[in-house]
Formats: structure tokens, sequence, C-alpha cells
């Protein structure tokens, strides 16, 4: 999972308003939270987000396509040589995707 992001001078994380009027669940809101606040480029995969929230793999699935329904988040699907689905790339941004007002 990658975030992608404005730069940030200061080492703290001003949430936006847009954010907090999205309409998100308070679990969906507390894991978009805690990944935008981490360090650009960092990478952690949704086992250890469930780990971080004390919730399963369903509960966290959940809780990703919640966000990525709000439009902020956007996953693609990557192949390996042989054609088959090798990983899920997540970016995470701090504003809606142009695809998810549509």
């Amino acid at each position: 999972m990658s975030i992608r992001r404005a730069p940030r001078p200061d080492r703290y994380y001003v949430v936006s308003h847009e954010i907090i009027d999205a309409g998100l669940s308070a679990e969906a809101l507390g894991v978009l939270v805690y990944v935008l606040s981490r360090p650009d480029n960092w990478t952690i995969y949704p086992t250890q987000l469930g780990t971080q929230f004390n919730c399963g793999k369903d509960k966290m699935t959940r809780i990703l396509k919640e966000i990525r329904a709000a439009g902020y988040a956007q996953y693609s699907k990557v192949r390996n040589q042989k054609g088959s689905f090798s990983r899920v790339d997540w970016v995470f941004s701090e504003s809606k995707s142009p695809e998810a007002e549509n």
C-alpha cells in the first residue's frame, strides 16, 4: 500500500474538513487518518492494518472498500510476467479522486 499526498513542509498532519465531513464510519475515518498520517511512500499491508486496529480480514476489507467508495483510495491490480495477478497496489489521497464523483 502506498500513499500519495501533497508535500508537507512540517512534521505533522492536519486533517482536512473534507475528510471529516465525508460521511465515513468512525472505523473508516480512523483507518484513513492513520494511513494519511504516515510518512510519504510508506508501505503497509491490509493484514498489518487489521493488527493495528484489532480487526479481522473481512472487517478490514469492508473498511477499505468504504474508503475507496468515498473516493479517498484507489487500487490497481498488478500482473506478473505470466499474466496472473501478483499484488494489489492501494493509493490513498487527502482529497477525493475525480472518478468517485461520477
